[in-house]
């Protein structure tokens, strides 16, 4: 486990400790709470009688409406609702609705315990804000750690946290997006902070499994202003699972001195699997290394039937000052990667040096297998330490 990782779960134990769950003795029918204006103090109030109910139920928004948070609830916490904990379920039927954060305070919108079941459907969530250290600093929009979140139909855009995950950060849960967009989240780290930033979009850790439908990580950046790493500007992935089926990981970007995977970072004994998905123009750019412009890896990396780069569309790993490896896919450490139907084309790798547009592979030859994936078209190599490219 990372320091980061340390401290985090740290602040979750003193969380989860201070929280009481409803109980169980005497199971209640789920409820129901339809609002008919676009009062956000009135969401707030709503969604904890729902959270308060054994047997949780659903909140119903106003088509159309966007409901402006001025304050947490209750104030002076770091979330926009009260911590979830309702293992029954509390259900977001947004509408097409809008939840923004619109006050000077920082706070993420939701909060999700052990045991605690939260699902959103059809609703946009913008302006969140994790700052630290009050909040951990993870989670922009969403925080889990121990219970279950389902997304589906929703966007999460414009989010920030301090650390990581710019719009949703998974500890040890389960998370499922379906048909929705992780857009334009970021994480900053500033220069007094002791820790890097990781997962623009996304941050996963500590066994965690997030599975991602049909769903589109875009635009999403990671900044360093330190002297740590930076890392994930599309997803971080850290001694957990990510799945993404059908889905599209582009024009996220990762800036810092150490700076490694624009897309998608798979490190410390991580599972990352993609299906049918695209990791396309995604950027990379460090002044002491810049490694993976499309996809850093040191763990498990499997690809079916997804390409890395496109025409006009490569990724690209820049270092300014130091080395660029690795355009398409940095495959190091112990890492292994194994490519099925799945082309890596148009990346492109430069700095001091600039090397393995396509595929760097700093391990041993045979950690890196391609099955009917011709990688081509790459600048200034198409591949280094890859058999059979």
């Amino acid at each position: 486990m990372t320091l980061r990782r340390s401290l985090v779960l740290a602040v979750v134990g003193t969380a989860a400790a201070s929280v009481a769950v409803p109980g169980t003795a005497s199971a209640a029918a789920p409820v129901s709470r339809t609002l008919t204006s676009c009062n956000g103090a009135q969401l707030q109030q709503a969604v904890a009688q729902v959270n308060s109910n054994s047997g949780g139920g659903s909140v119903k928004l106003k088509r159309g409406c966007t409901y402006r948070l001025t304050q947490a609830d209750p104030a002076g916490t770091p979330n926009g609702f009260t911590q979830i904990t309702n293992s029954s379920g509390v259900t977001i039927q947004g509408n097409g609705a809008t939840i923004k954060r619109d006050s000077a305070s920082k706070f993420r919108f939701f909060e999700v315990l052990s045991g605690g079941v939260l699902t959103l459907d059809h609703v946009t969530l913008t302006n969140g804000h994790a700052a630290s250290p009050a909040n951990a600093a993870v989670g922009g929009a969403v925080w889990l750690h121990g219970g279950q979140v389902t997304i589906s139909r929703s966007c999460l855009k414009r989010n920030t946290a301090d650390l990581e995950g710019g719009a949703l950060d998974n500890d040890s849960s389960l998370m499922t997006v379906t048909d929705s967009t992780v857009e334009d989240n970021s994480v900053v780290h500033r220069a007094t902070s002791p820790f890097g930033a990781f997962g623009g979009g996304l941050a996963s850790a500590a066994g965690a499994t997030t599975v991602f439908n049909n769903s589109s990580i875009t635009k999403n950046t990671v900044v360093s202003k330190g002297a740590d790493r930076s890392a994930g500007g599309g997803i971080e992935v850290d001694l957990s699972t990510v799945r993404l089926n059908r889905s599209l990981v582009s024009h996220n970007r990762v800036t810092g001195p150490d700076a490694r995977g624009g897309g998608i970072v798979s490190q410390n004994g991580s599972l990352a699997t993609l299906d049918h998905t695209k990791v396309i123009d995604n950027k990379v750019t460090g002044s002491v290394a810049a490694l993976g412009g499309g996809i850093y890896n040191d763990s498990t990396l499997e690809l079916t039937d997804s390409p890395v780069g496109a025409d006009s569309q490569g990724n690209s790993a820049k270092g300014d000052g130091g080395p660029g490896q690795g355009g398409g896919i940095f495959n190091g450490g112990i890492g292994t990667a194994t490519l099925t139907r799945s082309p890596v084309q148009f990346n492109r790798a430069s700095g001091t040096p600039g090397d393995g547009g396509g595929i760097f592979n700093s391990s041993a030859p045979g950690n890196v297998t391609l099955t009917d994936s011709p990688v081509r078209k790459n600048r200034p190599s198409d591949c280094v330490n890859v058999i059979g490219c």
